[in-house]
């Protein structure tokens, strides 16, 4: 994510982006498409580069256009990990940049290659993680992390009397990863894990309170990529249940005209709106560095994956018998919302790292998110 000011002239219009990836991602709706074919489009349109700054090759657009893509992929079920990506990529870009400075070393040659797509760095996006560091060696293990076996370098933090942000070449010796059986049939996730992985200087990216910092912008930007997914996916589902309902014909006349049915939609229509707000708010704060931008940003993904999950169990429902098939999209859907639900830890452990932030702004007549 871009952190320096883009002129307002270079600003994407954040409409024409929506529909014209809505069009490339058209194709996609039939959630069969083949990882490889939807990231090698990703990497021709050149969307990876949308959130870095211009000086790293990006685009350098503000958080609200990476969500607008988001969003759409969220709505087509994506299979890749353009999530993971482009959230590395960004804490790469702040890392490989001096001031006004071409990227050099290392890093910086991760960055291009990534984007002409011969490199695919992902940070590790799981709170579920046990490595230790000692005599210079990592050990442990990394459970439930997004498409590590897809990547070409894994972003990893660590304690080494203070955080550690390191970038490690997929092939480096003692790292190893393994699928994790889900029930989320468009996405995969692995278990990293590390044996005497031995990191020289070059693979350090951060250490001590710059990697801290990273680590709670990463932190929150992956709340509100998921809040995104969360908000697209639920339109497009409620899109669906909606159009089936005007065609379904039950006591002579489509179920859209019953009035319990009419209600039960009006109340998803205005949860989702919600969900929309607080995750622009999510944005908003994240862009500008504004107040407890981390607090909002997971209050958003709170909020917005319980709306997803209740939009996907209706919807199997308004459908009736056929949306528990095997063929309908239905159950694509809600299995997704149930994986981002697990992403990062449960609901409820969120909710318990949360909840000291809100009680404290409560105690001083303060929201934590305001206009």
């Amino acid at each position: 994510m871009a952190t320096d000011v883009t002129p307002i002239q270079d600003l994407l219009d954040l409409g024409d982006l929506r529909d014209s990836a809505s069009r490339v991602l058209a194709h996609a709706r039939g959630r069969g498409t083949a990882p490889r074919e939807s990231w090698n489009t990703v990497v021709e349109l050149g969307w990876l580069g949308v959130g870095l700054p211009q000086v790293s090759g990006g685009l350098g657009q503000p958080f609200a256009a990476l969500a607008t893509l988001y969003q759409e992929f969220g709505r087509v079920l994506a299979p890749h990990d353009f999530m993971a990506v482009s959230i590395c990529l960004g804490a790469l870009a702040g890392a490989a940049l001096g001031s006004n400075a071409e990227p050099s070393g290392p890093v910086g040659k991760v960055i291009q290659q990534t984007l002409a797509g011969a490199a695919k760095p992902m940070y590790t996006t799981s709170s579920t993680r046990d490595v230790k560091s000692a005599a210079g060696r990592l050990r442990g293990r990394i459970r439930n992390v997004l498409g590590a076996g897809d990547a070409s370098h894994l972003l990893l933090s660590f304690d080494d009397s203070g955080p550690v942000v390191a970038l490690v070449a997929l092939e480096h010796p003692g790292l190893s990863f393994s699928l994790r059986p889900t029930w989320d049939l468009t996405r995969r996730l692995f278990d990293v894990v590390l044996e005497d992985v031995v990191l020289q200087p070059e693979n350090i990216v951060f250490e001590g309170a710059a990697a801290a910092a990273v680590l709670k912008s990463m932190g929150a930007q992956i709340d509100l990529a998921l809040g995104c997914d969360a908000v697209g996916g639920a339109e497009a589902i409620f899109g669906e249940t909606l159009a089936y309902m005007q065609t379904r014909r039950q006591f002579g006349r489509p179920i859209a005209s019953f009035q319990a049915l009419k209600h039960r939609c009006a109340d998803l229509a205005t949860e989702m709106c919600g969900s929309r707000a607080l995750l622009m708010a999510g944005c908003e704060a994240l862009t500008c560095l504004k107040g407890d931008y981390v607090s909002v940003a997971a209050c958003a993904r709170l909020y917005t994956s319980e709306v997803y999950r209740k939009v996907t169990e209706e919807a199997v429902q308004l459908h009736g018998g056929v949306g528990f098939t095997w063929e309908h999209s239905c159950h694509r859907f809600l299995k997704r919302a149930r994986l981002n639900d697990a992403i990062g830890g449960t609901p409820e452990e969120r909710k318990d790292a949360l909840a000291p932030a809100l009680f404290q702004e409560a105690s001083r007549g303060r929201p934590i998110v305001s206009r």
